[in-house]
């Protein structure tokens, strides 16, 4: 069982597409969990960084039955299977929760960075561009991706200065 209190928002999903939900948790101490929502029950437990996370994600990010989860620190990306092995991760000072749009050789990672800058990646966190445009003001607020006309889509934001934002992603 775990221990330690939650550092950061916990996510509900299906992680492995057999229709049972999932909560994944990010413990103060750097330890990730995942929960049988229905039971109660821990079904995974890894100390993953050495550092609280300040996000979790997840999405379709490889070619497989389900779904990855994404590890921010204020250091790092980490990118786990449902069983919380690690797959992938890179150095990059975030400042919160990356989105996920897409899927598979589609998927595409958005991660505020400390920086200012709005980063994305492929499914395996090798990076596609960078926008430095918006990121002090995205800095520390969700991001969500929508679809515009079917085939734009928007990142959206708070910002520092209490307005909401968007940026047309680029392909």
């Amino acid at each position: 069982g775990g221990s330690g209190n939650s550092a950061c928002p916990m996510l509900i999903a299906d992680l492995n597409g057999d229709w049972q939900w999932n909560v994944v948790v990010g413990l103060a101490n750097g330890t990730i969990a995942v929960v049988d929502a229905a039971a109660g029950s821990v079904l995974h437990e890894e100390a993953v960084a050495s550092k609280p996370a300040i996000g979790i994600a997840c999405g379709e990010l490889l070619e497989n039955a389900g779904q990855e989860i994404l590890v921010a620190t204020d250091e790092r990306l980490y990118c786990l299977s449902a069983a919380l092995e690690t797959l992938w991760e890179i150095p990059m000072e975030l400042s919160g929760t990356p989105a996920v749009s897409g899927a598979g050789t589609d998927a595409r990672i958005l991660a505020p960075t400390r920086h200012g800058a709005l980063v994305c990646l492929d499914g395996s966190g090798d990076e596609r561009w960078r926008d430095e445009r918006a990121a002090a003001a995205i800095a520390g607020h969700p991001l969500i991706v929508a679809a515009s006309n079917g085939d734009q889509e928007v990142c959206i934001f708070g910002s520092e200065d209490g307005l909401i934002r968007a940026i047309i992603l680029p392909e």
